[in-house]
C-alpha cells in the first residue's frame, strides 16, 4: 500500500457566534504504518486463536458490545509515537498549517456537524478551491461493521468520575484518537472481505451500488446544485474506497451487479417481482438503502454459519433508519412477504409455514379450531398467525383459552427469525404480561419476550431497551 497522509480531527462548539472551538487533530507521518495495521486480524471476530469457538464466544458475551467495539482508546493503541503528529488548539486559525498537506481529514459524524465549520473556516484559510477529502467512519461503520447495532463513538471518559464529578464536556483528542482505532478496525473487515471469496464479491457489489449513486446524481444534475445531506454520504464511502486503493476487478460492472447479487443472496432474499419492485429497481431508485441492508444480510448469515445457536440478529441501526427511512420497505418486500413461486430458494425454507414453526417453536402439531354455528370446524388461529405472516391488518376475537397467545407469538417469533422484526405487544394488565413471558420461558424460550410495565426498575428497563436494540 502506498503511503498515506490523514488527519483525524475532532471539533466541539464552545461559542458558535464568535466561533469559538475546542480542536484535537492527530496527523499521521504519511508512511505505510497504519495501513499495515489494517491488515491485521479484527479482533472482534472469530479469527484463528488457540481459544475454541465456546471460549471466544464466552468471551464476547461478557463484554458490552459498544464498549468492546470502541475499546482502544489511547493514542498510540493502534500506532506507535513515531507514527503521528499531535496538534491541540481553541481556534481554526492555526489548523491549515498542520492540516494543509493532509490527503484526507477523517471524523466520526463528520459529514452532519464538523464539515459545516471546517469548510467555512479552514478552507477558506487554506485558499483551497475544492474541499478536504473528508472520510466520515460513522458512514462507513454500519456498512462494514454491521454486527454493531450502535454506532456512535463511545465516549467512555464520559463515564469517568474526578472527586466525585463527573467529566460532562467532549475531549476532542480523545474523539480524534478513536476515530483513528475506528477507521483502522474498518480498514481490518474490509481487507477481511477481501481476502473471502464471496466477501470480495460483496465489496465489488457495495462499490458498485455506491457508484450506482453518483451515476444517479450526474443524470439528474444534482452534481451542479447544491448537495443534500444523503448524497453526500456516498462520497464519503468513495473516498475509503479510495484510501483502501480498491479497484473494480474488470469482470465486475454494472450489467453484472443483479446477477451477482442473485447469486450471494440466494436463499437470504425473494427477488420475486410479487411485491411490484424488483431488485433492479431498488440499484437504481435506492442504492445505497439496499447497499447497507446487503452488508446487514450478509455479516448476518456468516455470524450464523460460525455459530448456528446464536440468539440475536443483526439488525438495521437507528442512523441508517433516520437517513434513509426506505431501507424498511426495501427489507419486508425482500425477506417478509412469501411469494407464489414454489420454487424460490428463499421462500420455499418454510419461513413463512406457520405449522412448521409451530412445531419448530411449540413442538406443537396442529392449531386449534372452533365450530362455527354451521357445525363446522374453523381454522381461526391458524389463519389469523398466516394473516399476519403476510403483513395484514386484522381483528382477531377469541374466547378465554382459545389460543389468543400463539396468535402472536408464533408470526412474532418467526418474522424474528427473517429479519430481526420486533413486535410490540400492549396488554392490560401486568399479571398477563408476566405470564406471557414465563410461559415462554417455561419451554425454554427465554429470549423471545420482555415485559415493561409501571412497576419495572429503570435499570431493567434500560437493559430490556438495550437489548431491543442490540437485536437481542
Amino acid at each position: 500500500m502506498s503511503p498515506v497522509k490523514i488527519v483525524f480531527v475532532d471539533l466541539e462548539i464552545v461559542r458558535r457566534t464568535k466561533r469559538m472551538y475546542k480542536i484535537g487533530a492527530i496527523k499521521l507521518k504519511g508512511d505505510s504504518a497504519f495501513k499495515e495495521k489494517m491488515e491485521r486480524p479484527l479482533t472482534t471476530l472469530h479469527e484463528e486463536s488457540d481459544k475454541t469457538p465456546d471460549e471466544k464466544e464466552a468471551e464476547l458475551a461478557e463484554r458490552d458490545p459498544e464498549k468492546f467495539f470502541y475499546r482502544e482508546i489511547r493514542i498510540n493503541s493502534e500506532l506507535s509515537e513515531d507514527d503521528y503528529d499531535t496538534w491541540r488548539k481553541n481556534t481554526l486559525k492555526d489548523f491549515h498549517d498542520f492540516a494543509k498537506d493532509a490527503d484526507y481529514l477523517c471524523n466520526h459524524n463528520m459529514i452532519s456537524f464538523d464539515s459545516k465549520y471546517l469548510k467555512t473556516d479552514v478552507d477558506d484559510v487554506l485558499g483551497r478551491k475544492q474541499p478536504f477529502n473528508y472520510i466520515d467512519t460513522l458512514t462507513i461503520s454500519p456498512l462494514l461493521l454491521a454486527e454493531y447495532p450502535v454506532h456512535r463513538l463511545g465516549k467512555d471518559y464520559k463515564e469517568e468520575k474526578a472527586e466525585g464529578n463527573e467529566v460532562k464536556s467532549n475531549l476532542p483528542m480523545e474523539d480524534a484518537a478513536k476515530c483513528q482505532n475506528l477507521l483502522v478496525d474498518e480498514g481490518k473487515r474490509y481487507n477481511q472481505l477481501l481476502n473471502d471469496e464471496t466477501g470480495k464479491v460483496v465489496i465489488s457489489i457495495l462499490y458498485r451500488l455506491l457508484n450506482q449513486q453518483i451515476n444517479n446524481n450526474a443524470r439528474s444534475g444534482k452534481g451542479r446544485k447544491r448537495v443534500t445531506l444523503k448524497e453526500k454520504l456516498h462520497t464519503e464511502h468513495n473516498f475509503f474506497f479510495e484510501l483502501m486503493e480498491y479497484n473494480l476487478p474488470v469482470d465486475r460492472d454494472a450489467k453484472t451487479l443483479v446477477d451477482d447479487i442473485k447469486t450471494v443472496f440466494k436463499g437470504e432474499l425473494c427477488f420475486s417481482k410479487d411485491s411490484g419492485e424488483t431488485i433492479e429497481d431498488y440499484i437504481r431508485t435506492e442504492p445505497i438503502a439496499l447497499a447497507y441492508l446487503l452488508s446487514n444480510v450478509y455479516i448476518d448469515a456468516k455470524r450464523r454459519e460460525y455459530n448456528t445457536e446464536l440468539t440475536d440478529k443483526v439488525v438495521i441501526p437507528p442512523y441508517v433508519l433516520r437517513c434513509y427511512p426506505s431501507i424498511e420497505r426495501i427489507d419486508r418486500a425482500l425477506r417478509q412477504r412469501k411469494c407464489q413461486d414454489k420454487k424460490c430458494p428463499y421462500c420455499s425454507k418454510g419461513r413463512f409455514d406457520a405449522k412448521k414453526g409451530l412445531k419448530d417453536i411449540f413442538d406443537y402439531s396442529t392449531f386449534s379450531t372452533f365450530m362455527d354455528s354451521n357445525g363446522k370446524k374453523q381454522a381461526l388461529q391458524e389463519n389469523a398467525v398466516n394473516d399476519a405472516l403476510a403483513g395484514e391488518s386484522m381483528l382477531s376475537i377469541f374466547p378465554t383459552g382459545g389460543g389468543k397467545s400463539i396468535a402472536f407469538q408464533l408470526p412474532a417469533m418467526m418474522q424474528w427469525e427473517m429479519n430481526g422484526a420486533l413486535t410490540l405487544v400492549i396488554s392490560p394488565l401486568q399479571s398477563l404480561m408476566n405470564d406471557q413471558v414465563n410461559g415462554l420461558e417455561t419451554i425454554g424460550i427465554q429470549w423471545a419476550a420482555q415485559t415493561i410495565n409501571g412497576s419495572t426498575k429503570s435499570i431493567r428497563r434500560e437493559k430490556i431497551l438495550e437489548d431491543v436494540y442490540s437485536g437481542k
